[in-house]
């Protein structure tokens, strides 16, 4: 059974968050008495230092931080972080930071010029892998509000029209030859059925990483036919009810709110063994990876991936690795052409998040950079 807690990709779920859960909550590390010394400019700065470790550290701090975010939540049935954490409705947490607000909103719209700058990234690193005979797919996640607007707050309204999604995925289809995967249409054929995300968690859940991973083959299949394909009903479904997930952290509400998962066992004999190995996001710089994860299952007949992704790719991978002789994954939002030539897979899959898209086009004005200073 695949655990959230432990196992192959757990620091996925754990590491990725923390970073920005001791800054979003109560539950940040106190701050420090300060040391009085007889340096002037020293002094003047003491009294406002003590206040701040006085503030921190007072008696019963924290059970009154507690307090305040369950009368809130609770009682005023409002978000005790209402910054990073939305109530929507019928127990539905969302993610309130401003891009993933403005994506659902659908407010600001790329330019042409971000788009061409868009297509120009992505039209890059296909030609790239196609010089090495290397099989190129781009797989866009939307966020959880473009999948379950109907939970959203009522206060929070969606423009019509098209989105940034829809401009970048419109554009990669039309403009390039790469494999785009737009996994808005294969969650809405199942969200009647399955729940697909979590309540209480930005992620999507076991069920939508399956469902995913069959699309990923599917395409796959294309190419070379020996990929191995699944249906759900290889897997058996067991549902356990657990602590909530991030945006239960962020809320400081972790201990409180709990949800079903929903796990997927197979029904055959799994031959993937997995290898995990990193180190925490916060000692790295964004762009950056810091974990890897491959999984093997000695079938040479098989090709070999490489994927880049964020936290998402935790909840495919169990099914996804199935399909390949070997995938390795790597946690990241640069695309290492290093490493690619290191490992020479046949297949590199880029995963995106919807609410992320932005951040592609630091990626590319980064590595633009590093190649004019080399």
């Amino acid at each position: 059974m695949i655990e959230t807690g432990s196992g192959p990709g757990a620091e996925l779920i754990r590491g990725l968050p923390e970073k920005y859960e001791r800054i979003f909550n109560g539950n940040r590390p106190p701050t420090v008495r300060p040391k009085l010394t007889f340096n002037v400019s020293r002094i003047e700065e003491y009294p406002g230092e003590y206040e701040s470790f006085f503030n921190d550290n007072f008696g019963l701090r924290q059970h009154f931080v507690d307090l305040h975010d369950l009368m809130k939540f609770f009682v005023l049935r409002d978000s005790p972080r209402p910054n990073y954490v939305l109530r929507g409705k019928e127990g539905w947490l969302f993610f309130a930071h401003n891009i993933a607000l403005d994506t659902y909103r659908r407010n600001s719209l790329l330019t042409d010029h971000e788009l061409n700058n868009f297509k120009n990234i992505f039209h890059e690193k296909a030609q790239f892998l196609e010089g090495l005979g290397i099989k190129f797919i781009v797989i866009i996640y939307p966020q959880k509000a473009t999948i379950y607007p109907e939970y959203m707050p009522s206060t929070v309204k969606q423009r019509g029209g098209i989105s940034r999604m829809d401009q970048v995925i419109d554009t990669l289809q039309q403009e390039t030859n790469i494999s785009v995967l737009d996994l808005r249409d294969i969650l809405y054929q199942h969200k009647s059925k399955y729940r697909l995300f979590h309540k209480v968690d930005t992620h999507l859940n076991y069920l939508a990483g399956f469902f995913a991973s069959v699309a990923v083959a599917d395409t796959v299949s294309r190419w070379y036919p020996e990929v191995r394909k699944y249906d759900i009903t290889d897997y058996s479904l067991q549902n356990k009810l657990e602590q909530g997930g991030d945006l239960a952290r962020m809320a400081n509400l972790q201990e409180i709110l709990t949800e079903e998962v929903t796990y997927l066992t197979p029904r055959f004999r799994s031959h993937v063994t997995y290898k995990c190995w990193g180190k925490n996001m916060a000692e790295k710089v964004w762009y950056e990876y810091y974990l890897q994860m491959i999984a093997r299952q000695g079938d040479k007949r098989l090709p070999r991936a490489m994927m880049f992704g964020d936290s998402f790719i935790i909840f495919g991978h169990p099914f996804l690795s199935e399909s390949f002789d070997e995938i390795r994954y790597i946690v990241t939002s640069r695309f290492s052409e290093e490493a690619i030539m290191k490992y020479k897979p046949n297949v590199v899959i880029w995963e995106i998040v919807e609410r992320n898209l932005m951040d592609l086009r630091l990626v590319g004005i980064l590595e633009n950079r590093q190649r004019k200073n080399e």
